[in-house]
Parts: structure tokens; C-alpha cells; sequence
């Protein structure tokens, strides 16, 4: 036994100069050193990607037949003159420094004794139920607290822009507007410039991180401060964004700061639901908070679990449906109360942006005919959206080079818009507030929403001015009013139109914290509202006045969900928000039209904008479908063609302490596949933190357990604190190794691991499909996936990063498919 230790560890000292050279940190090498027979035909030609579906059967029949084989050895590939995917080094350098995590806990002895401690009845779930009302609750407090900063901050500023107005001092109210929005942008650009990771909406970051991806800085309390207080000050800025997309981070952050009861900045660890301190349970709650924050900010609740579901989680489950609909329905509860309390009256489920729509309309089939209309121009402008808005975040990415040249960016930006919203209505007349038959009235359902700018008669508005001179959901409000035809020309919605949607392209990715949602609905509803009057003069309104079912309100409504369907390319959670934001079910039927054609009609150019924004930013992220359209189908793909190039390092049950030293030393390996001494087969997994964890505790054997012989993991630690600390470690722990000290003084001892192995860790056949691969992946967040031959003995591993894109298509380049 020792002999063939100190040949090991002389053979791993031999191969540590090409082990460290692999800094891949969720990548796996098969053949350990118990193994490294094999392991030195994979070592050569690291770019070989494929090689026969038979090459490790044959090996292993000549095994069966008693002759000493020789390993097989890969294919040698020709030189490529060209790349076979799009990415750059840097763009593949970028994703593979992520890690992602697990979806489900180890299944091992502490994990056993953790469980009966905890929970012993697994049926009561009245704890998480408490959770998701503390959660519901919080994020419609945070809502309702990011709505009044709003509020205050932008009527500061306008109040003083239109008295000078009035008074017809246009350059004094330039400089007073233009002064405030450059200083505010100023402020919130700065605010992200130290925390890089708070920048934009934040939805790409937390559909990551539900996806199993570990995304560095986000989910603090720097990262909750910085896009709370930045999104306030840029939204009331004036500059084109809104606070939607912050909403749905800064719910994620509380649901992931309440589930844990701890914050470690703030050194604060409350000794609370001790159970629902595991990933599982909390994703779960970032998922809860996410649904939560869009029920906040559209007075949504079924809109924001149906956005949780279809949207932000990559994993879902029937207990989830309805604690999550109880989670957004307070959210959206709490937000909608404090706003009536704020106003002294009832209020009206409405959120931040729109009131329940009172007007009825006798509504027409014909009413599909311009719901089809508005479905192709939202399927072909959302894709221009796009494509131009990761177009300047690649040339942002490339000329930028200090975060301070982007935030002289947001400023210019705030510049620009300001001299259009002070001088555009310049352009226009004013116009009498005569808008149904004649009658003199309010020209709008809110009177104070109406812009004079420098008309001086009491009954004169200028209707440019009410679309520039308001903030982003004040507008929404005037575009979707119904039954108001003349308050808004042609000539003046085009005009926003056109100056509009480039605005919102460059501003949409800048370095403050702000959504894209204000914007989406804002353009829909312009084009919107267009169509409806062209119709009206096309058609002519009826002898009554009435316009009915061409109402420009109406269309504008439908516009705005055919723009958001053809950018993000939601589908049911989108028409839910817009049904419950109308309080007008009857227009289920025109906006599933409208969502529908605008999706499959995008779908033909470009990916959703935030999927897009996540392959941009170089996020690894498993999509619902594999989109490798040069291979043929993955099903004709064996799995084995993934792994032909890994060096696997394996784990002994019971390993001497020097030679999982040298082991952890020689490669950066997050997980090792746990093999029975003797025979190499494959029993479960250890993950690298586990085995730090019990070197810094020093739980070791004075000598090799016996095979078949269990030890029981709690004669040294009390399971539930083991398990609880095991969950909390991570690879930084490893700096605090001597590794040197260690090894001279307990490297003879022993190092027991089958305890504390994963006794349920996935395995599939070198047999089996890539296609099937990346299903499992999906559907049960799996972090890795180990490979076994026929003998049962662990020939490689499969990870998230091993089924992206350009792995994937530098693996298959020259495989063979199945016939």
C-alpha cells in the first residue's frame, strides 16, 4: 500500500507541470491518480476535442481479455486556420473564470443527521410560508420607498423648469433642467463606478444566478444601496429609463438577504430558519422576490409569478406556484396601501405605472385586423432594439476603458435630452382644451398632467410639451387615455417617435441603474396610438362622438405589448401584466394576437434582449434549447465526445493526507469523482471545499479505514453544525491551508471521505446523448455530471461550461454522428 502511494505521488509530481496548466474552476479531468495509466494519452494535443464512440469499449474489452492495452490515444487533429465559433480568447477567458453552484444538496451521512435534526416533519412548510410574507411585504416597501425618491426628485426639478417657461425664459429653463438632469446623471453614474456589478436593470445578473451561475458582487448591501439610490436619481433625471427592471433585482436582493436571516458585510447572523439556509431554498426565495418586485412596480401579482416562471427561473416546482403568488400578491398589496395612505384615499391596484382603466368600449372582431399590424411593426422594431443596444455595448466595452468615461457618456446623454424636452415644443401651436364635441373640458384625465409651456390662455395646453415635460409613467398614462383623439397629433408623437427610440437604444446599457420596460412601453405606445389615429382619419369617428373600438388609447395599450413581446419575447407572463395593468380582460384576445406574431416574428433575427444582454456580458447560461444550428441534432452525439481531452484526478474512500494534498495542489478541480480502493469503480463525489474543510478541522485516521468498514462522520463534529458550516465554505477557505506545515505533520495520517461523499451524484453512460446531457443540466441543476465506461469506473465529467455554445461546437468540429 504505501509503494504504490509514494509511486502515485511521484507519477502526480511527473504531471503537475501540465495539471496546473488547466485553470478551468467546474472542469474535471478524468483518470486520477489511481489511474494515471491512462491519463497521459489525454494529456497530448489538449485542442482534440473528439475521437470514436468505441474508443474506451474497445479499451475496456482488452482489460476483460487480460492483455495490458495501450490507452487509446485521440485522433490528431489538422491545424484550423480558421475559428469555429465567434468568440474571442478574452470572451472565453471571461466565461470560464465563472462558477456556478448546485441546485440540490449533497446526499451524505451529515447531510442525513442535518435533516432529522432540522426537519423532522418534511410536510410542514410553514416556515417558508412566513418567509415569503417577509419577503412580499419588504419588497413592496422598498417599491413604495423608490417611488416617492422618484417622485420627489423629478417634481423638484420640473416645477421650476415650467414656471420658466410660462414666463417664456427658454434658455433659463434650459440651464436649470439641463443643470439638474447632468448633475443627477452625474451622481448616478459615479454611485456604480465602485460597484461595477449594480450597473443597468440587473434582470441578465439574476436570471443567472437562477440559471446556477455565481455571479461575483450582486445580492449585497453595497449592491442593494447602489442601484436603489442610483435608479431613483437616474429615472428622475428624465433621461429614458425606468425603474422596472431595478425592481426585479432589488426584490431578488431581498429575498436572498431575508431567506438568509444574515448579512456578511453587516457581520449580522440571526440564529432563524436555520433549515432554509441551503441553495435550494435559497433560490427559491430570490426567485419569490424577483415575481415580487414586478409585482411592485406594475401592481401585478399574477403578472409577477408568471414572470418568475416563465422569465427569471430555470427551475421550478407545483410548491413554488402558489408561495410565490402569496409573495407578489403582498408585494403588490403593500406597495398599492402605502400609496393610497400617501394620497389620503383608496387606491387603486395600479402600481407605478398605470390606474385601472374605468371607460367601457364596445369592443369589435375588427379589432384584431390593427392587433395584427401592431404584432409585425413590435416583431420587426424589437429586434432593431436589440441588435443596436448590444451593438453599443460591445463599442462601449471596447472604447471605454475607464468607468469614468461612461459616466461622461450618461452626462452627454442627459444633455441632449434635455435641450429636446425644452425646445421641441417650441415646434407646436397651442391648442384648445375643446376635446369631445366641442365642449370645453379637462384635456386630460388629470388635469396637472397637461403642459401649457408658454400658452397663456387658462384653456391652451401644448401637446408636445405633455409628452416631454412629465416623467416616463405620467406619459404612459396620457398616451393610453381612452376616448381623448385630438389631444395628441400625428406630428407630434412622430416627432417623439423618431428621437425616442435612438435615446432609449444608447441610454438602455449605460453605467446607471435603470430598466428598459419605461422605454419599451413608452415606443409601443407612440406607434401605438399612431395607428389608432390613422384609423380615426381614415374611418372618421361615429355621429355619437364615441371612437369605439379604434379608440388611439386602446391601440396604444396593444402597441406597447407588441413592442415588449418582440424585445424580450414574453409571452403569457406579458399579457397577464397587461391585462391586469388595464383592468380590461376583454383585451385578452387582441394582445395574445399582438404578443404572439411580435414573438415568432423576432425570434427570426435575434435572441431576447436579455438573453442577449447575458451573452454579451460573457454570463454562462443554459438556455431552455441548445442552439448549436451547424450540427446536425445533438441526439447523433455520444457524450464521450466531450470528455476525450480531460485529465481526471480521482479520490481514494481513504486517502492518505499527502496524497490529497498533492491532489488538491496539482489541479483547481471543484469536485472529484470517489472510487472503492482496489477497484476503481465509482461510489459518489466530494467536493474540494468538503475536503479543505476537513483538513483545517483535522479530521483525519491514524490509519486506512478498512473497505466495507463505515465510520460514522459525527465521533469528531456535531453533524448539523459540520453540515451548515459546509454550506457557507468556499474555495477562499484554502488560503488559510498550510499546506507545507500540514504535510510534514500529518502527512502520514489518514483522510476518511466516504462520509462525507455525494452518494446521489449523476452519472450517465459514455453512451449517452449530448442532447440528453444538456436536458438533465436544465431541468435538474446539475453542476456536474460524471462519465462512467461500462466497468463502472469514471472516464470523465461533464460540466455547465462543457455545454455552451463554443464548447460544444469545438468538441463535435470533427465528430462522426451516430447513423
Amino acid at each position: 500500500m504505501a509503494e504504490n502511494e509514494n509511486e502515485d505521488v511521484v507519477l502526480l509530481k511527473d504531471r503537475t507541470s501540465v495539471a496546473s496548466q488547466e485553470t478551468e474552476t467546474d472542469s474535471f479531468s478524468p483518470l486520477g491518480l489511481s489511474s494515471l495509466r491512462r491519463s497521459t494519452s489525454m494529456e497530448s494535443d489538449m485542442s482534440v476535442r473528439t475521437r470514436g464512440p468505441s474508443t474506451w469499449d474497445a479499451y475496456d474489452s482488452q482489460l476483460d481479455q487480460g492483455t495490458p492495452p495501450k490507452p487509446p490515444t485521440p485522433p490528431q487533429n489538422h491545424k484550423r486556420k480558421h475559428k469555429i465559433h465567434p468568440l474571442t480568447d478574452v470572451q472565453v477567458k471571461k466565461l470560464e473564470s465563472f462558477e456556478n453552484t448546485e441546485y440540490l444538496m449533497e446526499d451524505n451521512m451529515p447531510y442525513w443527521k442535518w435533516v432529522n435534526s432540522r426537519n423532522p416533519d418534511p410536510t410542514v412548510q410553514w416556515d417558508r410560508w412566513l418567509m415569503m410574507f417577509y419577503i412580499g411585504v419588504a419588497t413592496g416597501l422598498v417599491g413604495f420607498a423608490l417611488l416617492k425618491l422618484t417622485e420627489f426628485l423629478s417634481e423638484f426639478k420640473y416645477d421650476l423648469a415650467r414656471e420658466l417657461l410660462q414666463e417664456e425664459k427658454h434658455w433659463e429653463a434650459f440651464a436649470w433642467y439641463a443643470g439638474c438632469s447632468c448633475m443627477m446623471t452625474f451622481i448616478a453614474g459615479a454611485m456604480i463606478v465602485p460597484i461595477p456589478s449594480a450597473a443597468g436593470g440587473g434582470v441578465p445578473e439574476v436570471i443567472s444566478h437562477l440559471n446556477g451561475t455565481v455571479v461575483p458582487d450582486i445580492f449585497t448591501t453595497k449592491f442593494f444601496f447602489a442601484k436603489f439610490f442610483s435608479c431613483a436619481i437616474a429615472v428622475a433625471s428624465g433621461v429614458f429609463m425606468g425603474p422596472e427592471g431595478p425592481m426585479i433585482a432589488l426584490g431578488a436582493t431581498v429575498g436572498r438577504a431575508v431567506s438568509g436571516m444574515s448579512n456578511s458585510p453587516l457581520r449580522i447572523k440571526l440564529p432563524f430558519f436555520l433549515r432554509l439556509r441551503n441553495p435550494k431554498d435559497r433560490r427559491d426565495f430570490v426567485a419569490a422576490g424577483a415575481g415580487a418586485g414586478v409585482a411592485s412596480a406594475f401592481g401585478s401579482p399574477i403578472g409577477g409569478l408568471l414572470f418568475s416562471m416563465e422569465e427569471v427561473s430555470s427551475f421550478w416546482s407545483h410548491m413554488m406556484t402558489w408561495q410565490t403568488l402569496f409573495c407578489c400578491m403582498l408585494a403588490a398589496f403593500t406597495t398599492n396601501v402605502l400609496k393610497a395612505w400617501d394620497e389620503g384615499e383608496l387606491g387603486q391596484m395600479g402600481g407605478f405605472i398605470f390606474r385601472a382603466t374605468t371607460t367601457d368600449l364596445h369592443y369589435n372582431v375588427l379589432l384584431c385586423v390593427p392587433a395584427m399590424i401592431l404584432g409585425v411593426i413590435g416583431g420587426l422594431l424589437g429586434p432593431l432594439f436589440s441588435i443596436c443596444n448590444l451593438k453599443l455595448l460591445k463599442l462601449r466595452g471596447k472604447y471605454f476603458k475607464s468607468p469614468w468615461h461612461r459616466v461622461a457618456e450618461v452626462v452627454l446623454i442627459a444633455f441632449i435630452t434635455s435641450a429636446f424636452v425644452i425646445f421641441s415644443p417650441s415646434l407646436f401651436n397651442c391648442r384648445p382644451c375643446d376635446v369631445q364635441d366641442g365642449n370645453p373640458t379637462t384635456c386630460f384625465e388629470n388635469d396637472s398632467d397637461t403642459q401649457r409651456y408658454t400658452c397663456q390662455a387658462n384653456e391652451e395646453y401644448n401637446d408636445m410639451a405633455s409628452l416631454t415635460l412629465s416623467s416616463g409613467h405620467n406619459t404612459l398614462l396620457r398616451l393610453f387615455a381612452r376616448e381623448s383623439y385630438k389631444e395628441l397629433t400625428l406630428f407630434s408623437l412622430g416627432l417623439m417617435l423618431v428621437f425616442y427610440f435612438p435615446m432609449a437604444v444608447w441610454t438602455a446599457g449605460t453605467i446607471m441603474s435603470g430598466g428598459i420596460v419605461i422605454p419599451m412601453l413608452m415606443i409601443g405606445a407612440l406607434y401605438g396610438r399612431m395607428l389608432g389615429l390613422i384609423m380615426v382619419f381614415l374611418f372618421g369617428p361615429t355621429p355619437s362622438g364615441a371612437i369605439d373600438w379604434m379608440d388611439p388609447g386602446l391601440l396604444a395599450l396593444i402597441g406597447s405589448a407588441s413592442f415588449f413581446g418582440g424585445v424580450s419575447r414574453l409571452t403569457v407572463s406579458l399579457t397577464m401584466i397587461m391585462v391586469e395593468l388595464s383592468s380590461d380582460v376583454q383585451l385578452l384576445v387582441p394582445l395574445v394576437i399582438t404578443i404572439i406574431i411580435a414573438k415568432n416574428l423576432a425570434d427570426r433575427f435575434t435572441a431576447p434582449v436579455y438573453h442577449g444582454l447575458i451573452e454579451a456580458k460573457c454570463i454562462p447560461f443554459l438556455g431552455h434549447h441548445p442552439k448549436h444550428h451547424s450540427f446536425k441534432s445533438l441526439d447523433l452525439y455520444p457524450v464521450e465526445a466531450l470528455i476525450c481531452n480531460q485529465k481526471l484526478v480521482t479520490m481514494e474512500d481513504c486517502e492518505s493526507v499527502k496524497n490529497v494534498i498533492a491532489k488538491l495542489r496539482s489541479c483547481r478541480h471543484n469536485k472529484f469523482p470517489l472510487v472503492e480502493r482496489g477497484t476503481l469503480c465509482f461510489i459518489g463525489s466530494v467536493r474540494r471545499d468538503t475536503i479543505v474543510l476537513l483538513l483545517l478541522r483535522e479530521v483525519f485516521e491514524e490509519k486506512a479505514i478498512p473497505v466495507g468498514k463505515k465510520r460514522r462522520p459525527w465521533d469528531h463534529d456535531e453533524p448539523g453544525v459540520f453540515f451548515e458550516d459546509q454550506i457557507a465554505t468556499n474555495s477562499r477557505q484554502e488560503k488559510h491551508v498550510n499546506w507545507e506545515q500540514l504535510l510534514t505533520e500529518k502527512g502520514h495520517l489518514f483522510l476518511n471521505l466516504r462520509p462525507y461523499m455525494d452518494r446521489s451524484a449523476a452519472t450517465i453512460m459514455t453512451t449517452f446523448s449530448v442532447s440528453r446531457t444538456y436536458d438533465l443540466f436544465r431541468t435538474m441543476g446539475y453542476r456536474h455530471i460524471f462519465v462512467l465506461n461500462k466497468r463502472g469506473e469514471p472516464v470523465g465529467v461533464v460540466t455547465k461550461r462543457d455545454l455552451m455554445d463554443y464548447s460544444v461546437m469545438n468538441a463535435l468540429v470533427n465528430a462522426q454522428p451516430r447513423a
